[in-house]
């Protein structure tokens, strides 16, 4: 509720702020507008005024068409309620009033001096200038006022209005609009924590439902993404065995498409005849225990070909604990198998070839030291198993070959060579001088490291 009350206490102050903004902006408009027309009214009250004097001066003298002005022609009623015009010379550096006309009777003001700031239209209109504009009067008032110069009297005339009289109007306005604003601001709000209705909890239930929904649509295109796109086995059983989701790797392997399993029972498309009742047994005793059990046990594609899979099964169980669904995530070991039975099976063809060989054999590690050797090299250097057992075979080689074994066996080292081979004296266990034929190989790594290497000795003594 407080975080509803806010989010529309926030909606109240954004549709209120518009308002204010578009309401302003109008105000603003219409009251440059009208500024504009004051102007140019003023512009035309002082453009009649300055033909009438041209047409008095033309036979008059400058006292005399004052007199006239004074007298007669520029009577209050030619000037509207508000406005002013006034007429003034420069005499001695100083601004003097020579008539003022306006809707209150006025005298005409002390002479201001040249230089003030008041005054700014007349000093204009003395100057030559005419136009319009926003300045200090005589006052000190900022006013809207047309000035004109009289030339042929050097004289200059002001028709000005108050400019406060000019905005007072749209001030009055705009307080009724901040007024009305917050007043309606206030109002709706109130109405709001007032009868905060039913139906707007609804629509509050109807707005986190929908938001719900969409986070769990989410969720769901997320984890279907990993599925789809992981190289593990994904298959989702229902309590009944029968398969509700089969991911794309399984399709690649089994060569179904989902249109052809979905709904159908696992155990009869996948599972081998000889091995249905281990499976059923296995899914009895994840449906007993509820807790994840891994195994391996063969598929069989659509063609008929047996997979071996290694699976980790994990029940899903339901409100009241019971399981609903078995999600069963497997990978495919058959060529991992298949080659680990194949190292098994030449592991096991050397250890016969080196253990029965006619010739010396031995392994040496990096450092060149004897990780094994064979019976005919035991019988011909005289030592027994234990005896080369972690012996550098450099030890066996007698002095004048030495360093030729060191250079050739640093080159296994650097991966400069992979074989060589020489002959040499070797030093019997009964320090008896035996000449061999030494024949040595390099076993790499798959990143083509030393991994270890084969020597095989034949005497030919």
């Amino acid at each position: 509720m407080i975080r509803q009350t806010k989010r529309f206490g926030l909606f109240v102050i954004q549709i209120a702020t518009l308002f204010l903004m578009v309401a302003g902006f109008g105000l603003w408009t219409i009251y440059q507008k009208t500024l504009q027309r004051e102007k140019e009214d003023l512009a035309a009250i002082a453009s009649r005024n300055i033909s009438l004097i041209n047409v008095i001066s033309k036979n008059n003298s400058r006292q005399e068409v004052l007199t006239v002005l004074r007298s007669t022609y520029l009577n209050a009623e030619r000037v509207n309620n508000g406005e002013e015009l006034w007429i003034a010379e420069i005499e001695n550096h100083q601004l003097v009033c020579l008539a003022i006309y306006s809707w209150q009777e006025k005298k005409c003001f002390k002479p201001l001096e040249v230089s003030s700031n008041w005054a700014m239209p007349m000093r204009k209109a003395l100057n030559g200038e005419s136009g319009t504009t926003i300045a200090l009067d005589y006052r000190g008032n900022t006013v809207v006022a047309a000035y004109q110069a009289i030339p042929q009297l050097n004289w200059g005339m002001v028709v000005k209005a108050d400019l406060a009289t000019v905005q007072t109007p749209f001030w009055w306005v705009a307080a009724i609009i901040l007024a009305v604003t917050i007043g309606g601001a206030s109002f709706g709000l109130l109405i709001f924590l007032r009868f905060n209705s039913p139906a707007l909890d609804s629509w509050n239930y109807v707005v986190k439902k929908h938001k719900f929904l969409r986070e769990l649509q989410q969720e769901r295109n997320f984890i279907i993404n990993i599925l789809e796109h992981t190289d593990n086995l994904i298959i989702v059983l229902d309590s009944q065995f029968n398969i509700i989701l089969f991911n794309k790797t399984c399709e690649l392997i089994t060569h179904y498409s989902p249109v052809e399993i979905i709904n159908q029972n696992f155990i009869d498309i996948f599972i081998v005849p000889e091995e249905k009742e281990e499976i059923i047994e296995i899914l009895k005793i994840l449906n007993e225990t509820k807790q994840p059990l891994s195994h391996t046990n063969f598929w069989q594609t659509k063609e008929g070909e047996k997979r071996l899979i290694s699976w980790k099964n994990t029940p899903i169980l339901d409100s009241k604990g019971e399981v609903s669904y078995f999600i069963k995530n497997g990978i495919d070991i058959t060529e991992k198998v298949i080659v680990e039975k194949a190292l098994l099976e030449s592991q096991a063809q050397f250890k016969t070839m080196f253990e029965k060989a006619n010739i010396g054999m031995a392994l040496l590690d990096l450092e060149g030291k004897i990780t094994a050797s064979n019976k005919e090299l035991q019988y011909i250097l005289y030592y027994s198993e234990s005896q080369l057992a972690d012996k550098p075979f450099i030890d066996l080689i007698y002095r004048q070959e030495t360093s030729d074994f060191i250079t050739f066996y640093q080159g296994f080292i650097d991966g400069d060579r992979d074989y060589f081979q020489m002959e040499a004296t070797c030093l019997s266990q009964d320090q008896q001088i035996i000449w061999v034929q030494l024949v040595l190989s390099a076993v790499r790594t798959d990143e083509n490291q030393f991994k270890f290497a084969v020597v095989m000795i034949e005497d030919i003594s």
